[in-house]
């Protein structure tokens, strides 16, 4: 979760892809997704991941190719190539300008009142829309 965040940050700040140390701490599986009849749109759905939990989308400036959700329990999904996972998770804030923060166990960044996702040090990498 943590290397997916950082490395949309530093794709956005214009850095490239960072070198990361291999971490000993278990990382978790992308789920396959299965062809769904009559899903209009995407054409799949993920097993477990019905339309009545996603409550919003991200769109990030550094990976056009992807797509974000937002689900009820507030996990950030990253959908590439037919494969879902959690690549972080937000969390509401009660700090005048900022609604949510998006984070995991090394990045966060804020999410203003008008949806747009910014690093810590105020510079705008995507935005968050409710479904």
């Amino acid at each position: 979760m943590k290397c997916r965040l950082i490395l949309l940050l530093a794709l956005s700040l214009g850095l490239g892809a960072p070198v990361l140390a291999q971490s000993s701490a278990k990382k978790a599986s992308p789920v396959s997704l299965v062809p769904a009849k009559g899903t209009p749109g995407l054409g799949f759905a993920p097993p477990s991941l019905s339309d009545d939990k996603i409550i919003g989308n991200a769109y990030f400036h550094a990976d056009k190719q992807s797509s974000f959700y937002v689900t009820r329990s507030l996990d950030l999904l990253k959908l590439t190539n037919n494969k879902l996972e959690v690549i972080g998770r937000l969390a509401p804030l009660n700090q005048p300008g900022y609604k949510y923060m998006i984070y995991d166990n090394n990045t966060r960044f804020l999410v203003d009142h008008q949806g747009n996702i910014l690093t810590t040090a105020g510079r705008k990498i995507g935005i968050l829309r409710k479904n």
